[in-house]
């Protein structure tokens, strides 16, 4: 591991970043509701097969650098134990980059120190963006509505089992409704 990527390790941080992760986060794989609202966030689901590639970790960088994040929390929202469920990562194309190479095998939470943005990575065909508009915006590619627009097309166009696919019309759906998009 390098140091774009560092397993935290005292005590009273790791117990922090679990914490905030279960503000944002509920069921590994999906944004809580109240959070989404008392936060007023946007949150845009995109189709994601690997974690983070280099088009995804090069847009991710940007979105948090425009925040004002050099750095950000990777936090398991699903058990992977102890000794691997909390990392701090430098917010950059590299560090995005080897943080999915050493953990895109599990659901994870990118988070803003502070929780003012996210990025919820599972191993479900699918990634969450969540945040002020802004964020959100860079984060996908510069735009919202078509951001949507795409995923909702990759879920209903899905050829894999119709649950899978229903599943991911769910998800695009839900987020629909949680903002004022």
């Amino acid at each position: 591991m390098s140091n774009l990527v560092q397993p935290l390790t005292m005590k009273e941080e790791k117990e922090a970043a679990r914490f905030l992760a279960s503000q944002i986060v509920c069921d590994s794989v999906d944004f809580r509701g109240d959070w989404i609202k008392k936060n007023n966030w946007v949150v845009v689901p995109v189709e994601s097969g690997s974690h983070i590639d280099e088009p995804s970790a090069l847009v991710l960088s940007n979105a948090f650098n425009e925040s004002k994040y050099s750095s950000c929390l990777g936090i398991a929202t699903e058990d992977v134990g102890e000794d691997y469920d909390c990392y701090r990562i430098h917010a950059s194309k590299e560090g995005f980059l080897e943080f999915s190479w050493i953990r895109g095998s599990f659901n994870f939470g990118i988070i803003a120190p502070s929780g003012a943005v996210a990025v919820l990575l599972t191993v479900e065909d699918y990634c969450l963006v969540g945040g002020d508009r802004h964020f959100v915006s860079t984060a996908v590619g510069g735009n919202i509505l078509g951001a949507r627009k795409r995923f909702l097309d990759f879920a209903e166009g899905h050829d894999e089992m119709e649950s899978v696919r229903n599943f991911l019309v769910s998800v695009a759906r839900r987020y629909e409704t949680l903002d004022n998009c």
